[in-house]
């Protein structure tokens, strides 16, 4: 199988084959609403307009039936064995350099993938509002009932969730980013999380909640609701309190605040080192959507 670099004549009719190909990919994996479709393929095709896209190669075969679109990142692949040519086009292009890839969970050219060296960076998990918390129909209770309930979080007691959550994100950051230590990496969070909550408790559009019990707080919880999307920035429960289910009773309660809010759809960000708490939000009703990772051949 030969390959080879995308005509100038070939880009207009190839361009929108595969941009139905990246939708697609993530429509079946969750990462793309339905009805952000459209939006999605208008500013792909936007990128064709002058011919291949700036600073970018695509590879082909003569039948235009296979691709690969590398700019500074892996931005779109559909491949199929034997992949070793694909792969060798791509270290061509690297200098065997790692370059940023993002793997859909219902994507395809798992070959392709599968033969490279990859370091994960992010993982991105998504659920349907309606049926976080194990419920499964509209009014149906919960599989799992807890004492758990959330209230506003006051301003003094953000100080001691920022400071938890930044510390753990830095420390399980620096296993995957390792030319960075912890301590810069805490330092960049909070960065973020004084952008992101610039009047703190008070930002609009953000909801930030003590988790609790009838007795005493045992965590903090951070979501984003814009409109019918939700954005889980962070869920953490105080070290003294692990152990009881408190995280996972954290998200049936969030789901119920989104849902009275009109949220309809929830995505979160977690760090590849983040296995039990991945489980938790597994349990309640999020899947996985896509990784991002670093690769190399």
């Amino acid at each position: 199988m030969g390959i080879r670099e995308i005509t100038p004549i070939e880009v207009a009719q190839l361009a929108p084959r595969i941009v139905d190909h990246m939708a697609r990919i993530r429509l079946d994996s969750g990462s793309l609403r339905p009805s952000s479709e459209e939006s999605f393929k208008d500013s792909q095709l936007s990128r064709f307009r002058v011919g291949t896209p700036c600073n970018s190669k695509i590879f082909v075969t003569d039948e235009l039936d296979q691709w690969l679109w590398i700019d500074d990142t892996l931005v779109e692949v559909n491949v199929q064995p034997p992949v070793e040519p694909w792969i060798d086009a791509l270290a061509a292009v690297t200098g065997g350099k790692e370059i940023l890839v993002r793997r859909f969970s219902n994507g395809d050219s798992h070959e392709f993938f599968d033969a490279l060296n990859l370091r994960e960076i992010n993982h991105y998990l998504t659920a349907q509002v309606r049926l976080l918390g194990g419920l499964q129909e509209e009014g149906q209770e919960p599989l799992v009932r807890t004492d758990v309930f959330l209230r506003s979080m006051s301003a003094g007691e953000l100080g001691e969730f920022a400071d938890a959550i930044c510390e753990s994100w830095g420390r399980h950051r620096a296993v995957v980013d390792l030319k960075r230590s912890p301590e810069e990496l805490r330092k960049d969070a909070e960065q973020t999380m004084r952008r992101t909550l610039y009047d703190g408790v008070s930002t609009p559009g953000h909801e930030v909640f003590a988790i609790c019990t009838d007795t005493q707080v045992v965590g903090g919880i951070w979501a984003e609701i814009d409109g019918s999307n939700a954005k889980l920035w962070r869920l953490y429960i105080y070290r003294p309190y692990r152990g009881h289910s408190y995280s996972r009773g954290a998200l049936i309660a969030l789901g119920e605040r989104l849902r009275s809010e009109g949220a309809k759809r929830v995505r979160t960000e977690l760090l590849p080192t983040q296995d039990h708490i991945r489980d938790v939000f597994q349990s309640a009703g999020f899947t996985l959507t896509e990784k991002v990772a670093g690769a190399s051949v």
